[in-house]
């Protein structure tokens, strides 16, 4: 009788860099910015601390499909723990505008774009304000009378 081997698992060089590239790609994803609910369960805000912060309390209002909006603080905690707050107008859940953070003794402010930080951390104040100036009020010319055609003489 012949002898009946088992095949030899071979695990090539192939198989583990697939295996380790989609391993990092659902870890990614895992830490990737996202929606999330607050503590309370009733608001939607943006988390773009995946990994530091894990639950985040509101202070604002929310729009009418569960999204933070308008002025407001959001508190992030990790296990149980202050981590930082930032405060600042929320749009859509995101913060849009000059949001200040505060973590421990330190105060900075930043402004955010679509949820995400578009600038350097700086003391608060230090920012200009990207408001924009009203134009000086100007008086509209008055209207003048114009004589109709009827009242026009004719010659």
């Amino acid at each position: 009788m012949l002898a009946r081997t088992e095949p030899k698992t071979v695990v090539s060089a192939r198989c583990i860099f697939v295996c380790g590239a989609l391993l990092l790609l659902f870890a990614n994803g895992a830490n990737a910015a996202r929606y999330q609910r607050t503590k309370d369960g009733k608001t939607f805000i943006w988390n773009n601390l995946r990994g530091v912060a894990e639950q985040a309390t509101w202070s604002g209002l929310r729009d009418l499909d569960g999204y933070a909006t308008g002025e407001g603080t959001l508190t992030w905690y990790r296990l149980g723990k202050f981590v930082n707050s930032y405060t600042g107008k929320m749009v859509h859940g995101k913060f849009e505008g000059p949001v200040i953070r505060e973590q421990g003794q330190t105060r900075l402010q930043t402004t955010f774009v679509n949820g995400e930080k578009a600038g350097d951390w700086s003391e608060p104040g230090s920012i200009e304000s990207h408001t924009p100036t009203p134009a000086p009020k100007r008086e509209s010319p008055k209207p003048v009378e114009t004589p109709r055609a009827e009242e026009t003489p004719v010659e």
